[in-house]
């Protein structure tokens, strides 16, 4: 009968308790609830690391794009003060020349853009 239930003591001895821990379902929780806490962390942390690296990214786009305009916009300056108003309407025509559906829809779309900003 004892080989049938060692768990219960013989006659004279002690009950020997389980020598492996047994763990709680409140415990159990915690530990997994600590998990997802941790594996959380570790996502918004690379998720933050990620929108940065995009935020330096963007600004360096967007200086070598400001840089990139302002040296247009320089060598326009230098090309108006060249040119006289006679010599840039002659480019004007030689271009609406060259490119005459272009030229129409670029016109489309400055009339539009026009328009809009005096309807406000």
């Amino acid at each position: 009968m004892s080989s049938q239930y060692p768990h219960y003591p013989r006659t004279g001895q002690e009950r020997q308790e389980p020598t492996q821990a047994t763990s709680t379902p409140a415990s159990t929780e915690q530990t997994r609830g600590g998990a997802v806490a941790q594996r959380f962390d570790d996502a918004t942390s690379r998720a933050g690391r990620r929108v940065e690296e995009m935020g330096h990214k963007a600004r360096e786009r967007i200086t070598t794009a400001a840089d990139t305009v302002a040296e247009k916009a320089q060598s326009v300056g230098s090309f108006l003060q060249e040119r006289d108003i006679a010599g840039m309407a002659d480019d004007v025509a030689d271009v609406i020349r060259r490119y005459p559906v272009q030229s129409v829809l670029v016109g489309l779309g400055a009339g539009f853009m026009l328009g809009r900003m005096t309807s406000r």
